[in-house]
Formats: C-alpha cells, sequence, structure tokens
C-alpha cells in the first residue's frame, strides 16, 4: 500500500469514530471514550494530495466538538436544576416555621 492509501484509510477511520462520538452524545448513549489524535508511526508526514480531506476531516471534528460540548452544557444545565430540588419531598414545618 502506498502513503497516501495508508493515509486515506486512517483518515476515513478517523472521521467514522468521530462521527460515532458525535451521534451517541446527541442520541444521549453512553460515550465512546475519546483517544488521543496520534497517526500512527509508520504513515510518515501527510502527503499533500490528502491535505483537502485532511482539512475535512479537521472541519468534521470541530462540528462534533461543538455538538458534545452543546449536550454537555445541557446535561449541566438539567444537573443543576435537579440539585435546586430535594428529592425527599417538601419538609415538615418546625417550630421555627409556624407561628404560634
Amino acid at each position: 500500500m502506498s502513503a497516501a492509501t495508508d493515509w486515506a484509510t486512517y483518515l476515513d477511520s478517523l472521521v467514522e469514530e468521530v462521527r460515532l462520538v458525535g451521534r451517541r452524545a446527541s442520541e444521549h448513549e453512553s460515550p465512546v471514550p475519546a483517544r488521543p489524535f496520534l497517526p500512527p508511526a509508520h504513515l510518515g508526514p501527510l502527503p499533500d494530495e490528502l491535505a483537502d480531506r485532511a482539512r475535512a476531516a479537521l472541519a468534521t471534528i470541530a462540528d462534533v466538538s461543538r455538538t458534545v460540548r452543546a449536550e454537555l452544557a445541557a446535561t449541566r444545565s438539567q444537573l443543576d436544576e435537579l440539585a435546586r430540588h430535594d428529592v425527599r419531598g417538601p419538609k415538615p414545618p418546625s417550630s421555627l416555621d409556624t407561628r404560634a
């Protein structure tokens, strides 16, 4: 296989993995652990003819990142709202709450 073919395969798998993360986040499914971006060492430098494809992959990553961050913000907001309410229900009045 050529370096371009190897890189193309790698970029395809990277984009698919990122899209899976985005789908799972928007569908409120268990998250897929994200791996750090470390292209396999054997690939060498990105061939010039794949520069546009790599830029498209980066754009997809940025789009999915925005989606995941928005879902995270919405979840935080929901958790904050839940924390404002006592799940045990209203407390019975104490002697300080009633007038004699």
